[in-house]
């Protein structure tokens, strides 16, 4: 049940599926403001504030999956670390248990 080798990380199916879909959905939102802004700069001819807000929305929707996929990262070590230490404390007590 516990993780044995300090280097392997157990995710569930959901965690995983979770960070695969951050990874999706940030790559959808880039390829879909990129072209919003090539649309319009193919358009207009000139770099307007519209081109450059698509390309500042594209660059924040890919700094928000970034985060959400480090947060779920950071989630992950916490539940191995949690499963760490509850074995940790299963064997100090099985240990007092047979010393005593």
């Amino acid at each position: 049940m516990y993780p044995t080798h300090e280097n392997q990380v157990e995710a569930t199916p959901w965690r995983r599926s979770r960070l695969q879909g951050y990874l999706l959905l940030s790559g959808i939102g880039m390829l879909y403001f990129t072209w919003l802004a090539t649309t319009e700069f193919v358009e207009t001819g000139k770099l307007t504030t519209t081109f450059l807000s698509h390309i500042a929305v594209a660059f924040l929707w890919v700094l928000h999956a970034r985060l959400q996929y480090w947060v779920t990262q950071v989630a992950i070590r916490n539940e191995l670390h949690t499963a760490r230490m509850k074995q940790r404390l299963d064997e100090l007590e099985t240990a007092e248990d047979s010393g005593a």
